[in-house]
């Protein structure tokens, strides 16, 4: 690789390729978005039936306008599935969270609404009034749900 007598193209020549690498790479996932977005398309419009025509007529490494099966298809299609999972599990995770603390709220409030709290010898004790209005409507609603 000495520059003066007509070497050191081994760096250039890793840049290029590191560049058309990663056109390649853009580019096949340029056309997995656009694919999906055709079937997506042609399952909205047309149905399940559509979807299964059009697949059915698309072969591997296709490059016609009805776009490609391919590896980068299936790489495109399993990273979007594992980004929507992770979507989920982090909604469902913060929403399992926010409804445990409502739930508890709720039933602390529905409590302290029936539960009489009588304080005796320095222990708190708590007592339910099956006379009270309140709680009859309240323990009626619990029992036809069940």
């Amino acid at each position: 690789d000495n520059k003066e007598k007509g070497g050191g193209h081994y760096q250039e020549m890793s840049k290029v390729r590191a560049f058309l690498e990663g056109f390649r790479r853009a580019e096949d996932r340029r056309v997995a978005r656009d694919t999906t977005t055709m079937l997506l398309d042609k399952l909205v419009t047309e149905g399940i039936q559509g979807l299964d025509l059009t697949l059915g007529m698309m072969s591997k490494g296709d490059t016609g306008e009805e776009g490609e099966l391919n590896d980068s298809l299936l790489a495109f299609l399993n990273d979007a599935v594992r980004e929507q999972e992770k979507k989920v599990g982090q909604v469902n995770m913060v929403g399992n969270e926010n409804e445990d603390e409502e739930i508890q709220e709720l039933e602390e409030d529905i409590a302290s609404g029936v539960w009489g709290i009588d304080e005796e010898s320095g222990e708190r004790v708590e007592t339910l009034d099956p006379n009270d209005p309140s709680v009859k409507k309240m323990l009626k609603e619990e029992f036809e749900k069940e």
